[in-house]
């Protein structure tokens, strides 16, 4: 893994752990990256169970967040 894709993964990891959900708008201008390579990083990390896609909100949410 590159030093800029772990710097990615970083990122969505905090992110939902502050604020449990993370959009690809978010990777896009933090980073300046394309929209094809925030799905492509959002969807590692779903991979490996950090976080989950909800179709109702259109956003990842942190895999163990407590809807209230």
């Amino acid at each position: 893994m590159t030093w800029a894709k772990q710097q990615r993964q970083e990122f969505i990891r905090e992110t939902v752990n502050n604020f449990g959900v993370i959009g690809r708008a978010d990777l896009m201008i933090k980073f300046g990256i394309k929209e094809a390579c925030a799905t492509r990083d959002l969807g590692e990390a779903a991979k490996r169970g950090v976080i989950s896609y909800n179709p109702k909100t259109k956003c990842y949410e942190a895999k163990n967040a407590v809807v209230v």
